[in-house]
């Protein structure tokens, strides 16, 4: 059966190009084709960008609390389609129902939150004594590319367009080519005014030709390293600002002082959530050598749980990986490191049957020779190396090419103050991905550009302007 082609979202209204061409979205479960994806090209990028500027006007000049009601609005939409939106991105991701709708969940949390940290962002500030007045004003840039990754799809959206909105930009949105369905239902649920949210669906050469267009101020982009320095020469060309979450290569140090059976069990959920497809999932785990047995086979017990999805609703489960490409890269990186002398303790060998599939994973005795610690992997991998100190294992954490996050497990506290030397956006201590109210970040080395999170995504989001007047009168 011929699969229909996906529409992109321009002007508040779905379309379809005519004459480009299309390639076919295949589902990681079994390589059927679920939709034809059509490679926008200049003229197809050129109408969404005019549909963002055009609508740009109106809604920059909108109160700020109209806008947050738009956006609260848009929230709530969102939340009312949860299960349609889940259910697209396993179709097209391979991503676990109770997972997409969790991630989802966030990310309607996230769009309201920067709504209410709109209400006391810093727009404006005013200044005056006796010679004059200073009066500052942050203000739009205009038209925001916002380029998206694969591995979260509606999340990666809902995160970052609150504060680009809400300081009154306009955006057009490129999905990965290899889920955007999801994204095309969320555009046309969105309430948000036409042409204030566009949609280009297209490859990496559609995503150059928007990164490159004159009207566009701002790329926001996540995804690979390579595709990122392509992204930030095509906005370097013409002076334009550029926020880049790239890859990561994640350390986990655990000392030996601490509850193995805990910090195991959580470890194999860092390194297995999403099928191990998250920026920051744990990539590197390095033990102290006095616990190090133990701690393998906790971790190979608690891999047990992660079991193949197979469409129901309970956590832990394991998907596919996102393409047979993927797939490939994580099989290459295990046979790279069993070569070097890595053993393979749990899974590591692809399972009969379709789909881009891999058991739960774990490897020993790897080294820093080895793709597997050296390469993101993105995949369902618990790489252990054993160190003989906790300061080996915090030096060894920071011989990377990366520098998103990393965790400490430790329950002493020189060994826990110690661990700010790492050189990353995100330092977790005895609990991955801890969250408060203050999560300020910018990726260090390879792994991006441009801080974010809290009051640095509507820094990032506006420009500031000062105008001073002189009090006395000519």
């Amino acid at each position: 059966m011929e699969q229909s082609t996906i529409a992109n979202w321009v002007s508040g209204r779905s379309e379809i190009p005519n004459g480009v061409a299309t390639r076919p979205v295949l589902s990681p479960h079994d390589g059927t084709v679920v939709g034809r994806l059509p490679i926008g090209d200049s003229s197809v990028v050129d109408a969404a960008v005019e549909s963002a500027v055009e609508s740009q006007v109106s809604w920059g000049r909108l109160h700020l609390s109209d806008r947050i009601r738009h956006v609260q609005d848009f929230a709530s939409s969102v939340e009312s389609r949860t299960d349609e939106l889940a259910a697209l991105q396993r179709l097209e991701m391979g991503q676990p129902l109770a997972l997409g709708r969790m991630l989802i969940v966030q990310g309607i949390e996230a769009l309201r939150s920067a709504c209410a940290l709109a209400e006391t962002y810093g727009f404006t500030a005013h200044d005056e004594d006796a010679t004059g007045s200073s009066r500052l004003e942050r203000r739009p840039l205009g038209v925001a590319a916002l380029i998206t990754p694969w591995n979260s799809p509606v999340l990666s959206v809902l995160e970052q367009c609150g504060p680009l909105l809400l300081s009154g930009n306009a955006l057009v949105l490129k999905p990965s080519e290899l889920c955007p369905m999801s994204i095309a239902l969320l555009a046309s649920i969105s309430t948000l005014p036409p042409g204030v949210m566009n949609v280009v669906n297209g490859d990496g050469t559609t995503g150059e030709i928007l990164c490159a267009h004159r009207e566009v101020q701002l790329v926001t982009f996540t995804g690979s390293v390579r595709s990122g320095r392509s992204v930030a020469l095509a906005a370097a060309r013409k002076l334009t600002r550029a926020t880049l979450e790239l890859g990561g290569k994640d350390a986990v140090v655990v000392d030996r002082d601490v509850d193995v059976a805990s910090v195991a069990a959580e470890v194999a959920f860092g390194s297995l959530l999403n099928t191990g497809q998250i920026c920051t999932s744990m990539e590197r785990i390095y033990v102290h050598s006095d616990i190090a047995a133990d701690f393998t086979d906790a971790v190979v017990a608690a891999t047990e749980a992660w079991r193949a999805d197979e469409g129901g609703t309970e956590m832990p489960a394991l998907g596919p990986l996102a393409s047979v490409r993927q797939r490939e890269l994580v099989v290459d990186q295990l046979q790279d490191a069993a070569t070097r002398g890595a053993r393979v303790v749990r899974g590591g060998t692809v399972p009969d049957g379709p789909g881009n599939n891999l058991p739960a994973t774990v490897v020993t005795g790897v080294d820093g020779s080895m793709r597997l610690m050296q390469e993101e992997t993105f995949g369902p991998v618990v790489a252990i190396e054993t160190v003989a100190s906790f300061e080996e294992g915090l030096r060894k954490a920071a011989e990377s090419e990366y520098g998103l996050g990393a965790t400490v497990y430790s329950n002493t506290e020189a060994h826990l103050q110690s661990a700010a030397q790492l050189p990353v956006a995100l330092l977790w201590l005895n609990q991955w991905q801890g969250r408060g109210e203050i999560m300020v970040y910018e990726p260090t080395r390879s792994s991006g550009m441009g801080a974010t999170g809290g009051t640095a995504s509507f820094d990032a989001a506006t420009r500031p302007q000062t105008v001073y007047r002189r009090s006395k009168e000519l």
